[in-house]
């Protein structure tokens, strides 16, 4: 009888220490499993937090690198000018200065200028040109206009219309003339197109110097 007792009160004994300790059959997790875990946890989210960031920072460089690449192209030709003496009208953005030269038919040439960047402005009207820089002028003439400079190639206007083209530098600045035949123009009308500019301007704003000549109408 007291050796029955006796190994009934050892089970329970050690049923109760088992208890005391928190020991779960059913379990099997482990503090350490639960450490690796949270630790995997931290390194997953830090991963993720790492991609966001180097994505962020690819997407900033894409558009600061295209933004460069289309800061002409944003550049709208929102304006149109149009001469009635001659007959002929063009495109140009009006956050850039226009100027419309004097109104003189004695004069044998009439036109506009457009100032590439706002780089220079000249008092309304324009009188002469020699203090001027960075511009588009585009005019017509009584008779075919005689240009300067060494001819390069040939220039057509979104509506077919064709001139000659003729380049040379000037202090450091380029200048482009454009001439178009009499054969545009009624009443033997000669028309032209000149850009004065520096190197660095134009290589900023040449697909627009470029959409404004290429935006001349002729009759």
């Amino acid at each position: 009888m007291k050796k029955a007792f006796l190994g009934i009160f050892i089970v329970l004994t050690i049923i109760f220490s088992l208890s005391g300790c928190g020991y779960k059959p059913d379990s099997t997790q482990t503090p350490g499993d639960t450490q690796i875990t949270k630790k995997e946890t931290d390194e997953a989210i830090s991963a993720t937090n790492t991609e966001a960031t180097t994505e962020r920072e690819v997407n900033l460089s894409t558009e600061i690198t295209s933004s460069e690449n289309v800061t002409d192209t944003k550049i709208v030709l929102d304006k149109t000018y149009r001469n009635d003496r001659f007959d002929f009208e063009f495109k140009y953005p009006g956050i850039w200065s226009f100027v419309e030269e004097i109104k003189n038919k004695t004069f044998p040439d009439h036109g506009a200028v457009v100032f590439i960047d706002n780089d220079s402005v000249s008092p309304t009207p324009i009188v002469n040109f020699t203090d001027l820089k960075d511009y588009i002028r585009i005019y017509g003439q009584v008779s075919t206009p005689a240009l300067s400079g060494e001819p390069t190639g040939e220039f057509v206007t979104d509506n077919g219309v064709k001139g000659k083209v003729y380049f040379k530098e000037i202090e450091g600045r380029q200048l482009t003339s454009i001439v178009f035949s009499n054969e545009n123009g009624k009443h033997g009308y000669g028309y032209a197109a000149s850009v004065y500019v520096s190197k660095e301007l134009y290589e900023k704003y040449k697909d627009v110097i470029t959409r404004i000549l290429k935006s001349i109408k002729l009759p």
